[in-house]
């Protein structure tokens, strides 16, 4: 071998020595060393927090004994939970979520289901679940864990320790992963042991749900607890939450904590509220006008902006006893899926159905909370694109003084489709009043529009013409 081919190979080694080792040295003092925030995985967890104080899985029979466990609203929003949950769970590299309680002492207790956690790629983790539908199935059984607990007195707690529930909240998975969700189902009246003192929390820019309703010692009148509700929210973003939205249980379905999470406007809102006094829909007639009502919001749910969501309730006594029957959705499509409504006439059959149950509900209803009621619905956040309000009355609002406030969803259109009181006859004067009050207080409070309609002379086309370019604006 001549010797500038030797000097050539020596030169050449040593070349590729130096470059292996700036790439193996180079490569070691370049990279970043972990960090807290830059090992976390870019996947999401979801702690659920449920209140099991003796207070709110419970209720009042008719004789006035109690009887416990979670109402059917408090299942159906947990199972539309579920498949929301299972939904974000398929769109990320890793999910985990824990359904855990509050209690007397929240941090002591144990979580209500095991841990669930869904994985994607090829490495897959010891007991994680791999497909939407497995998370959707698990998370259901869970539902029916909580359900059956919640009926047991014994695992119930004598009083409500909210904050620290949502400390421990805060330590699951706060590290772990970029996107964290926290969802509470509560009356938000923390009620803790003499003597003890709130736990403090600090959140790590979650996406919170509040999804409320009053429990069976409610200490406020509506505008009280809904003053708590915002309390709560504002408490919670000082502390470090990136959103809060607020859901009453009634109100909740898949489409609206979807939005929830996202801070997204929903499609469209159909609200009717009914009150039954004086007999107006007796179960005999099949409540034509209610049948009329609901015919008639699908055929125009044609042109409003979509998902549209429905909600009818019966007036009670007070807000916190108004009766709903269950929300529904819209979700107009070429192609029909399973488990939804795609057409107009399935969802014209569902109003009908609607229509002919609401008078069961109402039966023995002798006074009106109006502005109770309006508060509580109006208290969905985030609202609608476009919202429709329908209400028949007499406008006697008999609610505990005073009456409730209320903001209606911009651009609302309210239908005041209206019958004289058994006790206007002495003064017809006063209910014509009572109306025009009405209406300019629905103005005041955000409507873009008001109708009026006689209740003894409605037709479908009264109802067309009121929502659409006849109504009465600002």
């Amino acid at each position: 071998m001549s010797r500038s081919l030797v000097i050539v190979l020596i030169v050449v080694a040593t070349a590729l020595i130096a470059v292996v080792g700036f790439a193996i040295f180079g490569y070691r003092q370049t990279s970043p060393i972990p960090t807290s925030n830059d090992s976390r995985e870019h996947g999401t967890s979801a702690v659920v927090l449920i209140d099991f104080s003796k207070s709110f899985p419970a209720s009042y029979r008719s004789d006035g004994s109690m009887v416990y466990g979670f109402r059917l609203e408090d299942q159906r929003a947990l199972d539309a939970l579920a498949t929301v949950l299972a939904e974000l769970a398929s769109g990320t590299p890793m999910f985990k979520t824990v359904w855990t309680q509050i209690q007397t002492s929240s941090i002591t207790e144990n979580p209500l289901c095991p841990p669930i956690e869904m994985t994607h790629g090829i490495i897959k983790r010891e007991h994680a679940l791999t497909t939407r539908e497995q998370v959707r199935d698990t998370l259901k059984k869970c539902v029916a864990t909580v359900i059956l607990q919640g009926k047991d007195q014994n695992i119930l707690g004598n009083f409500t320790d909210i904050s620290g529930a949502i400390a421990m909240a805060s330590d699951i998975g706060s590290a772990q992963f970029t996107e964290r969700i926290l969802v509470i189902l509560s009356d938000f009246l923390e009620d803790l042991p003499p003597g003890s003192t709130p736990a403090l929390f600090q959140l790590n820019g979650e996406r919170v749900v509040l999804l409320h309703r009053p429990g069976t010692d409610e200490r406020e009148n509506i505008s009280g607890y809904l003053r708590r509700i915002e309390d709560w929210k504002q408490k919670l973003l000082q502390r470090g939450a990136k959103t809060v939205a607020t859901l009453p249980v009634f109100a909740v379905s898949e489409t609206r904590l979807r939005a929830a999470l996202r801070q997204e406007e929903l499609g469209s809102s159909l609200t009717v509220l009914v009150d039954c006094k004086e007999n107006r829909f007796p179960l005999s007639s099949s409540g034509t006008h209610l049948l009329q009502i609901g015919r008639t919001l699908a055929e125009l749910s044609r042109d409003m902006p979509t998902p549209v969501t429905a909600l009818w309730m019966s007036i009670g006594t007070s807000g916190f006893f108004s009766k709903t029957l269950p929300f529904v959705e819209f979700h107009p499509r070429m192609i029909k899926r399973d488990n939804s409504m795609n057409t107009v006439e399935d969802f014209s059959k569902v109003m009908e159905e609607l229509a002919h149950s609401l008078p069961s509900i109402c039966r023995g209803t002798t006074s009106t909370d109006i502005s109770g009621s309006l508060a509580l619905v109006c208290s969905v956040d985030p609202p609608a694109k476009s919202s429709v309000l329908v209400i028949i009355s007499d406008f006697l609002d008999e609610g505990a003084p005073p009456p409730a406030s209320f903001h209606l969803a911009s651009g609302t259109r309210v239908v005041m489709i209206h019958a004289a009181s058994s006790r206007d006859r002495s003064d017809p004067n006063a209910f014509l009043a009572r109306r025009q009050a009405w209406e300019k207080r629905f103005l005041e409070s955000g409507a873009a529009s008001v109708c009026q309609i006689p209740l003894v002379t409605f037709t479908r086309n009264d109802l067309r013409a009121c929502l659409g370019a006849k109504a009465r604006g600002k």
